[in-house]
């Protein structure tokens, strides 16, 4: 029954991530448009200053889902040391995923979207361009890092139920004796 509970939790960490991943794919295809735009057009116009703040908000929004599943990351882990002993493999491969998602949780997108606002707001149209470059550049750079992710999630997930079957299975075969 803990197991169970457990199995669902994990799936729901593995949707929630690869959710994650759909909205980090928008927020690049949202940086691709703007640097287009800002490219295509003579000077920042309103357009482009809204864009950026709603890419500003969407990075708020992924930095906190990715702090809440980080969280139930952590708690799922601890739920299942507590259930039994975990394969040192295993733990090692989870500390990696935290790992990742801890590295995920820079402020350097922050601080891109700051500086390309203040580069807006002197309409620098050079300057902005490399700025977003590099947004774009972070954003892609995220997404794989979060693709990577996913799958070691998955890996694990598998791993942890063979290792939950050979449990099983030892426990059967020592009844039987």
């Amino acid at each position: 029954e803990l197991n169970d509970q457990s199995d669902k939790d994990k799936e729901q960490t593995k949707e929630d991530l690869a959710n994650l991943l759909n909205k980090t794919k928008e927020f690049q295809k949202n940086v691709e448009r703007l640097k287009k735009d800002v490219m295509n057009s003579k000077s920042i116009d309103w357009k482009a200053k809204n864009q950026l703040e709603k890419l500003r908000s969407d990075q708020m929004e992924l930095n906190k889902a990715l702090q809440n599943l980080q969280q139930d990351m952590e708690k799922n882990a601890e739920e299942k040391n507590q259930l039994s002993e975990t394969d040192p493999l295993l733990l090692e491969k989870q500390a990696q995923i935290e790992e990742l998602m801890k590295e995920l949780m820079d402020e350097e997108m922050m601080d891109l979207l700051k500086k390309l606002e203040e580069l807006m707001r002197e309409q620098n149209k050079d300057k902005i361009q490399n700025e977003l470059e590099k947004l774009d550049q972070n954003a892609e750079d995220r997404n794989k890092q979060l693709d990577r992710s996913l799958e070691m999630l998955k890996k694990l997930q598998v791993n942890e139920k063979i290792d939950d079957i050979e449990k099983e299975l030892k426990a059967l075969a020592d009844e039987q004796r």
